[in-house]
């Protein structure tokens, strides 16, 4: 059980998980185009485009869309691979791989790439610094319109 003190604690600090891990998905731009892989789960792909932005969360999964990929509720494109399947985050965390046309499988497990984000961007070791941090939570706040 938290304290209260905790509890007052615990939105600012899943805000600020937030924002460093839509930084961590921004700076792998610069890092492109760059193999990626999940060991345990025996995914690999090339990432040759990052197209995540938390400020055009619907035109970006809009554009894939339109392109025919069945992107689920609540989740984001991420990626592009360069055999033609895409990346998106969402879920309980995860980052799942699609293909045009193709759903996620029910059980998810088909389609699992990475069963945490962190999975995915922490092997590169991106830092952010406070005021980035700072930074990217107002633009969420402006994007969500929360605080």
């Amino acid at each position: 059980m938290l304290t209260p003190s905790e509890s007052k604690l615990l939105p600012s600090m899943l805000q600020r998980s937030l924002a460093g891990d839509c930084l961590h998905l921004m700076k792998m731009r610069e890092m492109v185009p760059i193999d990626v892989d999940n060991p345990i789960l025996g995914y690999k792909c090339r990432i040759v485009e990052m197209v995540f932005d938390p400020a055009r969360l619907a035109e970006v999964n809009g554009r894939f869309a339109a392109e025919g990929y069945i992107i689920p509720d609540k989740m984001n494109v991420i990626a592009v691979n360069d055999d033609g399947t895409i990346l998106v985050w969402g879920g309980a965390n995860c980052v799942f791989w699609l293909r045009k046309g193709q759903p996620i499988a029910k059980g998810w497990d088909d389609n699992l790439a990475f069963e945490d984000l962190g999975d995915l961007t922490h092997r590169f070791k991106i830092r952010n610094k406070k005021a980035e941090l700072d930074d990217m939570i107002k633009q969420l706040n402006r994007v969500f319109g929360t605080n």
